[in-house]
């Protein structure tokens, strides 16, 4: 099993987002957050699939100053409160 990859992409425009793609699918995110709870899901996919939960996010594009959300948030709010 190899590492799962998740290329995010800051698309900027009238209204900036997020594009997020993994293994040919493809998804797109207004926050930083929702970019997490997205991976989250697909990385839960992946994993019940056999694929490992190995995981490392790639962020391109990303303005200056910009912090990575807190891993916590990609599996959603309860996951975070947990902690």
């Amino acid at each position: 099993m190899g590492v799962n990859t998740y290329r995010v992409t800051r698309v900027t425009g009238k209204i900036p987002l997020w594009r997020i793609e993994h293994d040919g699918a493809s998804d797109v995110a207004l926050t930083e957050e929702d970019t997490m709870s997205i991976i989250g899901e697909w990385l839960q996919k992946d994993y019940e699939a056999g694929k490992g939960g190995e995981f490392r996010i790639l962020w391109d594009g990303v303005p200056l100053g910009f912090k990575a959300p807190d891993l916590g948030t990609i599996f959603g709010d309860d996951a975070s409160r947990s902690h």
